[in-house]
């Protein structure tokens, strides 16, 4: 069963993106090209991998602080059982709320869960 979020005008507004991580001397690399949701945003597991805002992304990345952050929320992501909860780093967990504070989108609450501006009965899409 795919997440709320996923239909949610709102969520995809926001950019929603995985992050992959590989080492390059020493020093982790952020992947972040592909959306949340597409192929391959799966661990062999089949646990999820983490998914961010992509502005929340890149504001994480500019600092020493943020980017090892980050490492740890991945490691602990990807070491998690299928189905688990990880909490998130308290950092993440700031620049988040922040970044949802200033985010002045609003899904409307008629078409909550439908992804498409319908019939809320329906949720089928007005032609006319």
């Amino acid at each position: 069963m795919k997440a709320p979020g996923y239909l949610s005008q709102r969520w995809i507004n926001q950019d929603w993106r995985f992050i992959r991580m590989s080492f390059q001397d020493g020093e982790p690399i952020f992947t972040f090209n592909k959306k949340c949701g597409a192929k391959g945003t799966r661990y062999p597991k089949g646990n999820a991998r983490l998914c961010l805002p992509n502005q929340v992304i890149i504001s994480l990345i500019r600092s020493k602080r943020g980017r090892e952050s980050l490492r740890i929320q991945v490691r602990k992501k990807q070491q998690a059982k299928k189905g688990e909860r990880v909490p998130y780093e308290p950092m993440i967990l700031e620049k988040f709320n922040l970044f949802q504070k200033r985010d002045k989108f609003r899904d409307d609450k008629r078409f909550r869960g439908r992804g498409v501006k319908g019939n809320p009965k329906t949720g089928q899409l007005r032609l006319f």
